[in-house]
């Protein structure tokens, strides 16, 4: 599996002259997917050449503006470009309250069929499934009701040891069904166990998505993932600001990929009160070595059966 993510927006709370708010793109195997749509995603989607009729998906951390301001402006693109296709959009009630009233009072009829889905507070769990991903949301740790969001690989059938093909003269029906991870029961009694006769899985591609949260601890949906998004809205030496608006530091971004033993973390959701980010990616790095500062036109790619990640040219 091969997934790119683009990163459309790193600003918090308000646009900066050089960064926009919240909005990335995960192209999961061929499947895109939004997570959170700040002001100005159009113009980034356009920037980096991302294809408005192959997005299928929308996730919405919550009800806060600057992460979901671009959403009305985005569903009229798509149906001025005429795109077909459904879109499913998951989000906080009050988010599909507000994008439902201003389609109603504007007129607005969409061309391409929506589903809305509401994304109730405190849920944790399998939020989606997708042909290629099972997606997950959990609760952060907010001000208002924040979810997380992790990508995971559904992992296809198991491969089967040639070399066991032959030793065992395995017939097709007992291969078909050692690749759905089946023992094989002979007439004679003989057993054969599946891990035995197959080979092992790669390890599964996983995203995990933080924003708008204190410092994440250890969380299933988030450990071992080769890539963590946390945000890292202030410096430690703006503590006092960071703890009163319930949002982390770079220090804590870096604690949280440690805590979750992930691979590789990337901080964003800057406050703009700094000119530059150099600082806060300076501050997680002492921490977590393994850190990138998330930058406007920024793409990653994670091939999990390689298990590479690299950081790919700007766009």
């Amino acid at each position: 599996m091969i997934a790119t993510l683009h990163i459309l927006g790193t600003s918090s709370a308000v646009p900066t002259s050089s960064r926009f708010p919240s909005a990335q793109i995960i192209d999961f195997g061929g499947e895109l997917m939004m997570i959170d749509c700040g002001e100005g995603c159009q113009m980034q989607m356009r920037r980096q050449k991302i294809s408005f009729g192959k997005l299928r998906y929308i996730f919405i951390s919550h009800a806060h503006g600057d992460h979901f301001f671009g959403l009305i402006g985005l569903l009229s693109t798509l149906s001025v470009l005429k795109v077909d296709q459904p879109v499913d959009i998951f989000a906080p009630a009050s988010v599909i309250d507000v994008m439902q009233y201003q389609m109603k009072r504007l007129g607005y009829k969409l061309k391409m069929p929506i589903e809305w889905h509401e994304l109730k507070e405190g849920f944790s769990g399998v939020l989606w499934e997708t042909p290629k991903a099972i997606v997950e949301a959990f609760p952060l740790y907010h001000s208002v009701p924040v979810h997380g969001f992790a990508f995971r690989e559904k992992l296809v059938e198991k491969n089967i040891d040639p070399e066991k093909i032959k030793l065992y003269d395995l017939s097709v029906p007992e291969i078909v069904a050692a690749k759905k991870g089946k023992d094989i029961e002979r007439e004679n009694g003989e057993i054969l166990s599946n891990h035995e006769i197959t080979l092992p899985h790669h390890r599964p591609l996983k995203y995990a998505y933080c924003t708008d949260t204190t410092r994440v601890p250890k969380h299933p949906f988030v450990e071992d993932a080769q890539l963590l998004y946390h945000e890292a809205t202030f410096l430690e030496k703006d503590r006092e600001q960071s703890d009163s608006t319930r949002h982390s530091t770079a220090k804590d971004a870096a604690n949280a990929a440690i805590d979750n033993n992930v691979d590789h973390l990337l901080i964003g959701h800057y406050s703009g009160r700094y000119r530059t980010a150099d600082a806060l990616v300076e501050e997680a790095r002492e921490v977590f070595p393994q850190t990138t500062l998330a930058r406007e036109g920024m793409r990653i790619r994670i091939d999990s059966k390689k298990n590479t990640l690299q950081i790919l040219p700007h766009k």
